[in-house]
């Protein structure tokens, strides 16, 4: 029997809101079980254009091993603050050995690429890190790039394509058209 699909969206103080926002309300529409999670001593996190949003744990009350995949949301200085957090990267590795979805948006893949994981691997991120992401291939051009359990993503206007990707990912191509179809998107591929 396959493992329910639990996430884990990680926020530290400057996130970018539509980033993490997105994914999330596309993937709850979707009934997949997706916990934000705060990395500092407050539950709540104020994002990088003042939006305050309230994780529903803290970083020290996770058990990795409940989750199957990890979402980061970019944003400066979210993915800075991301990227100091020992929490983020043993989570991340954690999910990465396990062949669970790792997925980053916008600066956050530099993150993944510090962490030694998109080596030999296709991303993209925000168009100002391009050229000191380390990876197999940077798609400069794609919105969305899925190579094996990695998704990365450019940004905030890519932030619908992202989560539904990570929707198709998980679910399938028929449950993310029914979602962008209720939501009136119509940029999924066939």
């Amino acid at each position: 029997m396959r493992k329910k699909t639990k996430l884990l969206m990680m926020l530290a103080e400057g996130f970018e809101e539509v980033e993490a926002i997105t994914p999330i309300d596309l993937l709850r529409r979707a009934n997949i079980l997706i916990t934000t999670c705060s990395i500092s001593n407050s539950l709540n996190v104020k994002g990088g254009h003042g939006v305050i949003m309230q994780a529903d744990q803290l970083s020290y009350q996770i058990n990795i091993e409940e989750y199957n995949g990890i979402i980061l949301p970019g944003g400066m200085p979210g993915t800075t603050n991301l990227g100091k957090s020992n929490y983020v990267k043993k989570f991340v590795l954690d999910i990465f050995k396990t062949h669970g979805l790792v997925a980053a948006i916008c600066a956050a893949p530099m993150i993944l690429s510090d962490f030694g994981i998109l080596q030999n691997k296709s991303a993209t991120c925000y168009c100002n890190y391009q050229a000191s992401l380390k990876c197999g291939q940077v798609h400069p051009r794609a919105q969305v790039v899925v190579d094996d359990n990695i998704i990365t993503s450019q940004g905030m206007g890519t932030a619908m394509a992202f989560g539904l990707t990570i929707l198709e990912y998980l679910e399938g191509k028929k449950l993310a058209k029914s979602i962008a179809h209720n939501i009136a998107y119509s940029g999924l591929e066939d």
